[in-house]
């Protein structure tokens, strides 16, 4: 609908008469009316500017036709009334004088507009490269506007030149701090824009230097400590940046405090180069035109000199507090730095950044490392010490991550005495037809090889590399170049030496105090699995002697706790072996039933074993080997005979306590037993093989050993005398041949002496001829050696 927007009356009226749409169209309507009456304003202003300048333009060619006018009226003096003709002049010389100063202030006004109007642009396009010039132009613009007159009124386009001035003060004054605070400002830009802050704020250079290092240390807090809100994270580069606004800062201070700054505030704005080389301003046609106070002006500062003391005193307030937020920030950074490899490499990169920032202090002189005693201080008091913490710190977690290994130990406890390690994936291997074999005997070759180990040994090759790291970083500590080269005045200046020394005694402790942990736990793990089996504690002896290798100290520790283990799994791997010595050496099987007594019947003496004596050792030796070499080592294997040889000693003794109370042995009165008839000859023929392989196993002879239960009790009559005496030889040669296997003379487990007591309660004859006997199977038959 049409709406005539001239009698619309009021707000009320019209939201009585429309309907809501109908009013949203009128306010769009009113706002585009409103838009176009302001363009139309500013165009008038526009034109009425023009027509000022064309007016100003036609005054001027005015003024030059009134000169032209008076020339001739002068002139016109001699041929006409004297006196008439020289009251009109003096009455037109006053009119012209009048009338000449009325345009001169119109064109003053016109060039102070013009000049007002082009300053903006040349400031925004000062500011990248001279804020100095910049800032004298800002202030500049606002004496001029001061000059334009006020009443009656001041005009529209006035108002809207000071709002556009106006906005140019802030990004001065950001651009200043930006540059004041930025680490890699050369000398010429950070005077220009010290000078810069001089004069927007009319400063005096105390002032310059507080707002100087204000910003410094406002840029290094910026580096340091970052926002949370913005997610970001404190790292080396920030550090390295921190580092260098210290040193740069103090090689600001003294070079440019006082001298470099004081000539660069007192030129006039309208002789500065930068300025009059702006072609947009058109200095050139309007100079004539400004007031003498615009064209001399000048931004003034206070000139009160710098004292060298005042500076001392900004300088060290400056340096204790940016040592503060650097010592904290170097904190946060190696925080986050893993390895003493990579602290090493950070603490490189911050001292090259020292090292290369160098100041002459007035002397001329540049002296690589040493600078000046506040660049040593930046290392010294704020990031030396951040170092070495972090150092320790990372020392000693690597140290305690070996007792951390012995977790797995704890958490993988072998639940089988026969687990093996690899097994599984032995038997995911293609395989060819007739491996069954090679297979099931790597498997009894590694039942000490546990998952827990294979977990230990993984965790710990980890846990020992890092701490070797350790080491061999620690003893390239003071290397600083790429090369390997020691700079040995940086290394002199910043007490790297004294810092490698005290790193690597903490070191040596931590190293020590964690092996100790690990011994200790060890025990803790042997105390937790009493009655260990025997590939528990194989594989515990394995990783005991393992810690112990590697040990870079006293490797006699954990002597304790390997004995322990070696006498655990003793016990445990001659149980077997026992029960079947114990089964043999039952008083009903040594009768003249016994098989093996036809095996010497044509000698004067036994040639080998019983099967069950050969059975045992045999037991022994496969429960032994087969936990791996690891095992057989000369301590394990002379606590195994040792522990062996205690419980043989008592299973023989009582087959021999038991043979006496049958009658066997020596005549009651005095006489030795003598050999009867062939009636205890035995019909059997079976013979122990002399050449016996340890990979057959205890089965690989068929158990011939028989039971007599023709008395009572199980017990059978008394034998002849001739089976008497064999009886006694093969006891006496089976205990010797176990006391061989057990190498008897050193692990003194008394089975000679039990023998020498069969020999003597039993009547052996020849004993020496037994002993060689045995001497020689043992020379055919390899067992437990």
């Amino acid at each position: 609908m049409d709406i005539d927007l001239e009698n619309l009356g009021g707000w009320e009226d019209i939201f009585r008469r429309y309907p809501v749409q109908d009013v949203v169209q009128i306010e769009r309507a009113l706002r585009e009316r409103v838009q176009s009456k302001k363009k139309e304003l500013l165009d008038l202003v526009n034109d009425s500017y023009r027509d000022l300048l064309s007016t100003t333009d036609t005054l001027s060619t005015l003024r030059e036709s009134c000169t032209q006018l008076n020339t001739k009226v002068t002139d016109a003096l001699t041929v006409s009334d004297y006196d008439s003709l020289q009251r009109f002049a003096r009455a037109q010389s006053s009119w012209e004088i009048e009338k000449n100063a009325k345009v001169a202030e119109k064109h003053s006004l016109a060039a102070r507009l013009s000049l007002l109007k082009s300053i903006p642009s040349a400031i925004r396009s000062l500011i990248p490269t001279n804020l100095l010039a910049a800032t004298k132009l800002f202030l500049l613009s606002r004496s001029i506007l001061k000059s334009l007159p006020t009443t009656p009124s001041p005009l529209p386009y006035i108002s809207t030149l000071h709002t556009r001035i106006s906005t140019l003060r802030p990004l001065l004054a950001r651009n200043i701090d930006h540059v004041l605070a930025a680490e890699g400002e050369e000398t010429g830009n950070l005077v220009n824009a010290l000078a810069a802050f001089a004069v927007l704020n009319a400063a005096g250079q105390e002032d310059v230097l507080q707002h100087f290092l204000s910003s410094r240390l406002n840029s290094a807090r910026a580096l340091l400590w970052p926002p949370s809100a913005s997610g970001l994270d404190t790292n080396t580069p920030q550090l390295l940046r921190a580092v260098s606004v210290y040193t740069t800062t103090l090689h600001a201070i003294a070079t440019i405090f006082p001298s470099l700054l004081s000539p660069t505030v007192s030129l006039p704005t309208l002789t500065d180069p930068a300025i009059l080389a702006l072609s947009q301003l058109g200095l050139d046609r309007l100079a004539h035109w400004l007031p003498k106070d615009i064209r001399h002006f000048a931004p003034w500062t206070p000139s009160e000199p710098l004292l060298s003391t005042t500076i001392s005193e900004h300088r060290q307030a400056f340096i204790t507090d940016i040592l503060e937020i650097i010592g904290r920030g170097a904190g946060v950074v190696l925080g986050g730095v893993e390895g003493v490899e990579g602290v090493r490499g950070l603490r490189n990169e911050v001292l090259k950044v020292i090292t290369q920032t160098t100041t002459n202090n007035g002397s001329g002189r540049q002296r690589r490392g040493r600078g000046n005693g506040e660049n040593i201080d930046v290392w010294r008091k704020s990031i030396a010490g951040a170092v070495r913490e972090r150092v320790k710190e990372l020392l000693e977690q690597d140290a305690n991550s070996l007792a951390g290994c012995i977790h797995t130990l704890r958490t993988h406890t072998p639940t089988s005495a026969k687990s093996e390690l690899w097994s599984d994936e032995l038997t995911s291997l293609p395989f060819t037809n007739g491996a069954s074999n090679f297979l099931a005997h790597i498997k009894g070759r590694t039942r000490a090889q546990t998952f827990s180990n294979a977990a230990f040994f993984a965790s710990w090759t980890v846990a020992t590399t890092r701490i070797h790291s350790d080491s061999s970083t620690l003893e390239t500590w003071v290397k600083l170049l790429g090369d390997g080269e020691e700079e040995g005045e940086v290394v002199e200046v910043f007490g790297l030496d004294t810092e490698r020394d005290e790193l690597q005694e903490y070191h040596r402790g931590v190293v020590e105090e964690g092996y100790a942990a690990v011994f200790s736990a060890l025990e803790h793990v042997v105390d937790e699995e009493r009655g260990m089996q025997a590939a528990g504690a194989a594989g515990l002896i394995r990783v005991v002697q393992h810690v112990r290798e590697t040990s870079p100290f006293d490797n006699t520790k954990g002597e304790e706790v390997l004995r322990r283990l070696e006498a655990g799994f003793a016990d445990a791997v001659t149980i077997c072996a026992t029960e079947a010595l114990t089964t043999h050496t039952v008083p009903q099987n040594w009768t003249e039933k016994l098989p093996e007594l036809t095996l010497f019947k044509d000698t004067e003496h036994p040639t080998q074993p019983t099967l069950g004596t050969y059975r045992t050792a045999l037991t022994l030796a496969e429960e032994v080997y087969g936990y791996g070499v690891h095992v057989l080592t000369g301590e394990v294997l002379g606590v195994v005979r040792a522990r062996a040889g205690e419980s043989w000693v008592g299973v023989w003794r009582g087959l021999v306590s038991a043979l006496e109370e049958r009658g066997i042995g020596v005549v009651a009165d005095g006489g030795d037993v003598t050999e009867g008839g062939e009636e205890g000859e035995q019909t059997s023929e079976m013979e122990v093989p002399e050449e016996a392989s340890l990979t057959e196993g205890p089965d690989a002879h068929a158990d011939t050993e028989t039971k007599s239960n023709d008395a009572p009790n199980g017990i059978s009559p008394t034998p002849t005398p001739a089976v008497f005496t064999k009886l006694a030889a093969q006891l006496h040669f089976d205990i010797l041949f176990l006391a061989s296997v057990l190498n008897d003379a050193e692990n003194g487990s008394h089975l000679s002496a039990v023998a020498e007591e069969v020999r003597e309660k039993l009547g052996v004859e020849d004993g020496q001829n037994v002993r060689d006997a045995v001497e020689a199977y043992r020379r055919r038959v390899g067992v437990l050696v």
